[in-house]
């Protein structure tokens, strides 16, 4: 039995043996050399030393093994090492959820998430009580998760636009962005919008109100903060053809005040100089929309606003400054001819006008009859209600323009009614010739605070041109000590002179006063992305065109040259690791 075992012991190496002879023989194969450990290594620099280099294949110890002998590692790459380490990692995921959506042509992106990742000092990851946790590096979709596991949040993901006409300080203030997109980038919105259409058997008009209603939140930067739009319309402005969307938007005179992009009131990420208009995607009223706008390119941004009511304004006469928030004499208690009154009012003089008017209501006008015709019929000048004319002129860069006195626009101080003449208590001068005005923007702050002979810009001034007398201030004294003197009946002795009729006496000369003013106005301004038409921005202007990243801002639009022309960030993959270095 023993032999036996020994005979055993060949047999079962026949199958070794003839592998060996297979492998070894047959194939040529050998024995694969051993292979030396490998180890992850962490070099922490210290602190005074602000660089070092290890070279390819030098030695670290790591102890002894198991046989006590020197374990050592060799170095298979140089290294330079520093004081660098991760101090941040974000994370972006670009949701691909295919039951929301409401077509089937577009549907890629049904949200997008970002997150901020805590870390230890030593790199391990926190959760939010502090506590070493485990993170997805490229995110995930939080739509199926609960509200109590959710690790991300919506992005903010959209774009701001920045420009003089902007700022409104008070008043009813309507803006209107027209944005003009190249008819090819078109092509995803008009034919999602074709299919919701055909889909819920809707207009062309309906389906694009559908899918592009409340798609954005608009923030505009105030004085109150960033204050938000809760109306604003989005439409077509004529057909497909020409490209242009609009986004219509109004505030009230109990809005607050729009004013320019200040760091310490609205945070950080602008290098704004002028206010700001933000336009966030949200899904909070209408489905997430990045997939139908993101191919959007635009070729020109115009934008047109128009302010009335404004009354916080500056007025000034040959006396000095006036109280506008009661009834004053804008041209003083005695006007004469070539009497003057400035209004003053930044708005005007820093951006590009289009259309401006005044609005009057006087307080003292005569209420008789026939208006100032029957007012001043004992001055015998012939004044009717249109005698009194004012010249209008404005103030750029130290001069009133026009200079040339033919060249000056005149209007009419008063209104009156047709059947009676009788006066109207209010005053319009509108369609005022800005050309003539020569009106120099500065797009940059204007102080109109003061008034001398050294303001360069600000100003309009309505100059009393018509009629000669004035307001009669100098004929008064004589007319009236004249009527006084024909109207005396002088009795000498008993003979009683023969009564003749008397003569009227003179109005006394009348200053007209001002109850209320008020400016309206419309601007303009457009900033071209088209490559073969940049020549038409104007660098002055510092128009601005930003996007809105989910981890901060970048300006695509400066100095009048663009660096991209999409609405939106590109986000072509679906999740991004973001590692902060410092």
């Amino acid at each position: 039995i023993k032999l036996f075992k020994h005979v055993q012991g060949d047999i079962n190496e026949i199958s070794t043996r003839h592998l060996d002879y297979y492998f070894k023989g047959i194939l040529k194969q050998s024995k694969r050399k051993p292979t030396p450990d490998r180890a992850h290594v962490y070099f922490d620099l210290a602190e005074h030393v602000e660089s070092a280099q290890i070279q390819t294949g030098t030695l670290l110890n790591s102890g002894v093994d198991e046989e006590g002998l020197d374990c050592t590692y060799a170095t298979f790459q140089p290294l330079e090492l520093n004081q660098a380490k991760v101090d941040q990692l974000r994370i972006i995921h670009v949701a691909n959820n295919p039951s929301i959506g409401i077509g089937h042509s577009l549907k890629d992106v049904s949200n997008i998430y970002s997150s901020i990742v805590n870390l230890r000092d030593d790199g391990f990851i926190l959760n939010e009580i502090g506590n070493p946790s485990i993170t997805h590096p490229f995110g995930r979709d939080q739509s199926d998760i609960s509200i109590n596991h959710r690790d991300m949040q919506q992005a903010e993901i959209g774009f701001a636009i920045s420009s003089p006409v902007l700022a409104m300080r008070e008043g009813e203030r309507s803006i209107n962005f027209t944005l003009k997109f190249s008819l090819k980038s078109l092509t995803s919105l008009i034919s999602f919008m074709e299919e919701i259409a055909l889909a819920e058997k809707l207009s062309a008009d309906n389906a694009f109100d559908k899918i592009l209603n409340n798609v954005f939140e608009i923030r505009v930067t105030t004085s109150e903060g960033w204050y938000e739009i809760s109306t604003y319309k989005i439409i077509r402005h004529n057909a497909w053809t020409d490209g242009e969307i609009q986004i219509k938007m109004a505030l009230d005179v109990s809005d607050p005040a729009i004013i320019n992009f200040d760091s310490e009131v609205h945070g950080t990420g602008y290098t704004a100089n002028w206010p700001l208009f933000e336009f966030v995607i949200s899904s909070k009223y209408a489905m997430f929309s990045y997939s139908y706008l993101k191919d959007l390119n635009i070729e020109t941004c115009r934008i047109d606003t128009e302010v009335s009511q404004v009354k916080d304004m500056i007025i000034f006469n040959d006396q000095g400054q006036l109280d506008i928030h009661m009834p004053f004499f804008p041209f003083g208690g005695s006007p004469q001819l070539g009497s003057y009154f400035l209004l003053g009012y930044d708005e005007l003089f820093d951006r590009d006008i289009t259309d401006c008017s005044i609005d009057i209501q006087w307080h003292n006008l005569p209420r008789t009859k026939g208006g100032f015709e029957a007012y001043y019929k004992e001055y015998d000048e012939r004044i009717t209600n249109d005698s009194f004319k004012v010249g209008l002129t404005g103030l750029s860069e130290f001069k009133f323009h026009p200079s040339e006195s033919s060249s000056i626009q005149q209007f009419s101080l008063f209104r009156s009614n047709e059947n009676d003449k009788s006066l109207i208590p209010t005053t319009k001068f509108n369609q005022v010739d800005l050309e003539k005005l020569g009106l120099t923007p500065s797009y940059g702050p204007i102080d109109i605070d003061e008034y001398s002979s050294k303001t360069r810009t600000g100003f309009l001034k309505f100059e009393l041109s018509a009629p000669d007398m004035g307001f009669g201030f100098d004929l008064f004294p004589k007319l009236f000590s004249d009527a006084i003197v024909e109207n005396s009946t002088l009795v000498t002795g008993l003979i009683k002179p023969k009564e003749t009729p008397k003569k009227d006496l003179p109005n006394q000369a009348l200053a007209p006063q001002i109850r209320s003013i008020s400016l309206s106005y419309k601007a303009s301004s457009t900033f071209t992305f088209a490559a073969d038409r940049v020549a038409d921005n104007e660098e002055r202007v510092k128009n601005q065109f930003y996007h809105i990243h989910p981890f901060g801002k970048r300006v695509i639009f400066n100095d009048g040259l663009p660096t991209l022309s999409t609405l939106l960030p590109q986000y072509d993959h679906e999740g991004y690791l973001l590692i902060g270095l410092t």
